[in-house]
């Protein structure tokens, strides 16, 4: 009587085009879902993720290597991907749940080892009060019960004076420190994140290098648009 009353009140709807699902706990209808499907990894440069020019990534063939492979899910460019990486910065549990498994399903297709250990990336305080919760944890707690890996939330974000007094809000710059990071020593890590922001995740790589893991690969909802 519960449900029927609930589903009354709240009838499920697709998160794309609002359209009645047939259950509750379903995030698209079947239209909707035949769009969200696995970015392609073939014509991508394995070290940023980046769409390959004449068979080469000219960002990554003159820099150093802090990551060793970077991998996104989805290209969240239009329709349901970028509804569900809206979703999921908003905060949506259900929706991290389905995003988590989309990326665990594209880093198996890869053949990818699994982890020792998954890192979120660091959200500033301000981002945690505007949501309620760290999405970037909740995205690698969701992912690390797919996987059985355990997550070290290891980094937070320096606090930027200058663009606090000036934009009221903290840092966003891609500046991260590494605390308590010795579990890390000769450990596989991958970090996690709803889109791929280079700039960001090699910050956060280069902070945890120090303490000798042995590789760092990220793995990303999204694809940079």
């Amino acid at each position: 009587m519960v449900c029927s009353i609930k589903a009354i009140l709240y009838p499920p709807l697709c998160l794309e085009c609002s359209q009645l699902l047939p259950k509750q706990g379903t995030l698209f209808c079947t239209l909707c879902l035949e769009q969200l499907t696995l970015v392609e990894t073939v014509e991508r440069c394995r070290r940023c993720f980046g769409e390959l020019h004449k068979g080469r990534c000219e960002r990554c063939i003159h820099r150093p290597v802090v990551i060793a492979r970077q991998i996104a899910a989805c290209e969240a460019t239009m329709g349901p991907p970028l509804t569900l990486l809206k979703a999921i910065c908003r905060g949506r549990k259900e929706c991290l749940s389905a995003a988590a498994s989309l990326m665990a399903y594209q880093w198996l297709k890869e053949k990818m080892p699994l982890p020792d250990w998954l890192i979120p990336l660091p959200l500033s305080f301000w981002q945690k009060q505007q949501q309620g919760l760290d999405y970037n944890l909740h995205l690698a707690s969701a992912l690390g019960k797919i996987f059985s890996v355990p997550v070290a939330p290891l980094l937070t974000k320096k606090f930027d004076r200058e663009r606090f007094f000036t934009q009221g809000e903290f840092g966003t710059l891609p500046m991260a420190h590494a605390k308590k990071s010795g579990i890390v020593c000769d450990r596989r890590i991958v970090l996690v994140a709803p889109q791929l922001e280079d700039l960001r995740l090699r910050a956060a790589a280069s902070a945890l290098q120090p303490f000798f893991p042995m590789q760092i690969d990220a793995l990303c909802f999204a694809a940079a648009g």
